[in-house]
C-alpha cells in the first residue's frame, strides 16, 4: 500500500499543490512486533494546521485510486516491489545500513536476504521468521481487494480502525504579516469606487498566492495607484491596516477537525503514562556474537 500511494503524494501534494520540497509516503516501522503504519511527511512554509488537512484530502482521494486501478496495473507495482526487496546493495553504505539496521531493531536477523530455504532449518525453528524470509515471494498471492480493504479499514480519514499520530513542528520565527483574501476582496472594492478606470483583475495577477506580504502588497499599489494622486493613494492605503484587522488571515496552525483528537503538549508527563514494551528478540540466536556489557 506504501509502494503504491508513494507517487501519487509526491505528485498531488508536491508538484500539483506545491506544499513545499520535502514529500514523502513510506512505510512507518519501530522495533518491536507488529508496530508498523504509513507514514506521510511534509515540509512547508504553510501552516501545519492548513497541512495536515490537505494530507486527509489526499488520503480520501486515494481510495478511488485504488478503485480504478486496474489489475494489470496492481501486477506491475507487486513486481516493482519484489524487485527492489530482493535487490543486493549498491554501496558498502547501504550494505552497512542493512546490518545496522537489524543490530538497532534488536532482530539480528543478518541473513535476511541470503539464507537459502535449506539452510533456514538448520538455524532456527520459528514458522513464522520462515515466512517472513520469503516476503517477496508472498507478494505473488497479494490481491487487490486485500490492499483496498486494509486501506479503508486503517487508513482512510473514515477508517472504522484508524489510529494517527500527527506531530507538528512549527518554526518560531515570526511570520511577516499578510493580507487576507477577504481583505484583498475589500480594498478592491475601495479602489473601485475611487477610480473605476484602474483595471483591478489584471493588477491582482501578480499576488498569485492567496494570501500575500502586506509590505509587497504595499509597495505594489503605492506605485499603481500614483496615477490617481499621492493624496488619494496615500488615503487608500490607510484604510489597509482597518481592513487587515476586521479580515484577519486565518491561523493556518489549528487543524479544523478536532472534535476526536487529543493534544499532547507536555511530551514527557506523556510518555510518564506509557506502558514499556518488551524489547525484541533475535530471530536467530548467534553464539559467537561478544555479549554486551552495556
Amino acid at each position: 500500500m506504501a509502494h503504491i500511494m508513494s507517487e501519487p503524494a509526491f505528485n498531488i501534494l508536491r508538484t500539483k499543490e506545491q506544499l513545499g520540497y520535502i514529500v514523502s509516503c513510506s512505510r512507518w516501522t519501530l522495533s518491536g512486533d507488529s508496530q508498523f503504519g504509513l507514514r506521510i511527511i511534509v515540509q512547508s512554509e504553510r501552516g501545519t494546521g492548513y497541512l495536515e488537512e490537505r494530507v486527509e484530502a489526499f488520503l480520501d482521494t486515494m481510495d478511488s485510486k485504488f478503485e480504478e486501478m486496474d489489475i494489470e496495473e496492481f501486477n506491475d507495482f507487486k513486481r516493482g516491489l519484489q524487485h527492489r526487496w530482493r535487490e543486493p546493495p549498491k554501496n558498502l553504505g547501504e550494505e552497512a545500513s542493512k546490518y545496522w539496521q537489524q543490530i538497532d531493531s534488536g532482530f539480528l536477523d543478518f541473513l535476511r536476504r541470503e539464507l537459502p530455504r535449506a539452510c533456514l532449518s538448520c538455524l532456527i525453528n520459528d514458522r513464522t521468521f520462515a515466512t517472513a524470509f520469503e516476503n517477496a515471494d508472498l507478494l505473488d498471492n497479494v490481491e487487490k481487494h486485500e490492499v483496498m480493504a486494509l486501506f479503508r479499514e486503517r487508513v482512510h480519514p473514515n477508517a472504522p480502525k484508524r489510529s494517527k499520530l500527527s506531530i507538528h513542528m512549527q518554526s518560531q520565527k515570526p511570520r511577516a504579516p499578510q493580507v487576507s483574501a477577504k481583505a484583498v476582496e475589500a480594498f478592491d472594492g475601495l479602489i473601485k469606487e475611487a477610480n473605476p478606470g484602474i483595471d483591478v483583475a489584471s493588477i491582482r495577477e501578480v499576488f498569485n498566492e492567496a494570501n500575500p506580504i502586506a509590505s509587497d502588497f504595499v509597495k505594489h499599489w503605492t506605485d499603481t495607484l500614483s496615477q490617481i494622486g499621492d493624496d488619494a493613494a496615500r488615503d487608500l492605503l490607510a484604510k489597509l491596516p482597518g481592513l487587515m484587522e476586521q479580515y484577519p488571515v486565518r491561523d493556518e496552525n489549528i487543524f479544523s477537525r478536532t472534535a476526536d483528537v487529543t493534544r499532547i503538549k507536555d511530551i514527557k508527563t506523556f510518555k510518564a503514562t506509557l506502558e514499556v514494551s518488551c524489547s525484541p528478540q533475535p530471530l536467530v540466536q548467534w553464539n559467537d556474537l561478544p555479549t554486551s556489557k552495556l
